[in-house]
């Protein structure tokens, strides 16, 4: 067997002279199988040790677990599955996972009984040398198929006795870059609607595993071309052969699985980094960072972004209007979309955190593109609103609306067109990155207000303290004095109604310079504006929508 190679100070060979003295002393029969042998064949890195035994696990688990002084967690109570979670020999490290399983029967038919070839070999845990143990025992032939390309499911009846290992058939193609044989493929396809029967965590889990590997979008292509897509996501389905506008290359379908393959570009997660329309969008670690970052269940960002360009459009069937000019529209699709998703994403039983983000991103994909009248630069109040209401998912919600547009277009995207379009996405994309201060000094509060302006407590205080903020944010407004002139404009009040503050830092006054309002005479003062908070429309006045789809 070649060598293996493992993350710097975790050798997973370390264990196994412990495992080994383990069950010698206690008559254990015990055998190396599954992924682990896999991957040493591969050379691949892994974190992950199956091990099968002659007795039930459940007998000796804890005295194991005590042992290597992990964590017992049980994984299938019917099949007499668990795992011991051993900690790292660092802080900066991750854990290892040790699965024991119940041998069914002998080696030869436990090994039958496995889902695909690669992952149906063993090595027997005997000797007290530190090296695995004895010969491989490969009665199926997985390590000649992992040397061809091949990934070949065991037997007809797999995908019977446990149906997740439909979905398992795409990712360990995608992950391991093996082929299904011609063979699997039709089984899968006449067993596809068994993933109905599959718990949801388990088909999240597979899912998950699909979309984090780059060349997603060719996976997805594969799960539909086997029935997989639409038994697992319906609504997804639900969009094929919903025709666009002109503008677009695709169908709905098409241009959400396209969007997922174009924001794996703009990630740098394809090697295109040479390319010329990439180019234009800036990349550095800083961004590496930020989609690297774990959300929850070990899914890091980039997952959760790859998720939202998927689901973007799943509001598009419902909404779909063609107008008496023939012209096809989506009106409101990003409002039920996100909605679609949440339902969706639920049923697969992500975390909240992660549904928010997705609903968040899908609500507002249209948005960056609607932050400036078209060839206009955005404003710094338009950026401001932008992230004040996409909150922490600004930056991942300007590459999905970068990577629907670069989808929309298809082969047919044109520089000439992709650089005045991306060029005030890239200027927010600054906008978001450029170093701020932690937190702006607040200048004014409810109680100034009421103090210098006679308002009464209320929502209105409210409105006037963020539109303060935002003033703030884009430079406008930059002490007490510029706070003050800027309420007292917003509010039409006359220099002279103007009350000083008490109990507060002092200011001058006079510097408080304020036109009469229009129509006012002497010592009049129009009416507090008393309307809706105008930072509800989402662009503000600064925006026109450049397209509806």
């Amino acid at each position: 067997m070649s060598s293996l190679s493992f993350p710097a100070g975790v050798d997973p060979l370390s264990l196994l002279p412990r495992l080994k003295a383990f069950f010698a002393a206690r008559s254990i029969g015990a055998f190396l199988v599954g992924g682990f042998i896999r991957d040493r064949i591969l050379n691949r890195p892994s974190r992950d040790i199956d091990v099968a035994i002659n007795r039930d696990p459940f007998d000796i688990g804890q005295e194991l677990a005590g042992v290597l002084s992990g964590t017992l967690v049980p994984l299938d109570m019917e099949n007499r599955i668990l795992r011991i979670v051993i900690p790292p020999p660092t802080a900066e490290g991750k854990p290892w996972n040790l699965d024991l399983s119940a041998l069914v029967g002998e080696l030869a038919l436990d090994l039958s009984r496995r889902d695909f070839t690669v992952n149906a070999m063993a090595i027997e845990l005997t000797g007290t040398s530190g090296d695995v143990g004895g010969p491989l025992l490969d009665p199926l032939g997985g390590r000649d198929d992992l040397q061809n390309g091949i990934l070949r499911v065991v037997s007809d009846s797999a995908f019977k006795g446990d149906p997740v290992r439909l979905l398992r058939g795409v990712r360990l193609g995608a992950q391991l870059e093996l082929t299904l044989d011609s063979h699997s493929q039709e089984l899968i396809r006449r067993h596809a609607s068994y993933v109905k029967r599959v718990s949801a965590e388990r088909l999240r889990d597979e899912l998950c595993g699909i979309m984090d590997c780059p060349g997603a979008d060719e996976s997805l292509r594969l799960m539909d071309d086997l029935g997989l897509l639409e038994a697992l996501l319906p609504e997804l389905a639900q969009c094929k052969g919903v025709a666009q506008p002109k503008e677009h290359y695709w169908d709905v379908f098409g241009h959400s699985i396209e969007t997922v393959r174009s924001g794996e570009k703009l990630l740098r997660l394809r090697g295109d980094g040479d390319d010329p329309i990439i180019r234009e969008v800036p990349w550095s670690t800083l961004f590496d960072e930020h989609f690297s970052k774990e959300v929850s269940h070990g899914h890091p960002r980039r997952l959760i972004f790859k998720l939202a360009c998927l689901l973007h459009d799943l509001g598009k069937p419902s909404t779909k209007a063609v107008q008496p000019d023939g012209r096809i529209r989506f009106f409101g699709h990003s409002e039920v979309g996100a909605q679609m998703a949440v339902g969706l994403l639920e049923r697969l039983r992500f975390s909240n955190k992660e549904i928010k983000l997705v609903q968040v991103m899908v609500d507002l994909h249209l948005r960056p593109g609607q932050l400036s009248q078209e060839g206009q630069p955005p404003t710094a109040r338009a950026m401001y609103r932008y992230q004040r209401d996409a909150g922490e998912v600004a930056l991942d919600t300007l590459f999905l609306n970068l990577a629907d547009y670069l989808a929309a277009k298809g082969p047919a995207v044109d520089g000439r067109d992709w650089k005045p379009y991306s060029s005030g996405i890239v200027q927010t994309i600054n906008f978001l990155t450029q170093e701020k201060p932690a937190s702006l000094p607040k200048l004014l509060d409810g109680h100034d207000l009421m103090a210098v302006f006679g308002l009464k407590p209320g929502p209105q205080l409210k409105v006037i303290l963020e539109e303060i903020k935002e003033a703030q944010a884009c430079s406008e407004v930059n002490n007490r004095e510029e706070a003050l002139a800027f309420v007292a404009r917003r509010l039409g009040a006359p220099l002279a109604h103007l009350k000083p503050l008490t109990n507060t830092k002092p200011f001058a006054l006079s510097q408080v310079y304020l036109e009469p309002a229009e129509g006012s005479k002497g010592g009049s003062t129009s009416s507090p504006r008393t309307d809706a908070n105008p930072l509800a429309s989402p662009a503000g006045n600064e925006s026109t929508p450049k397209r509806s789809s």
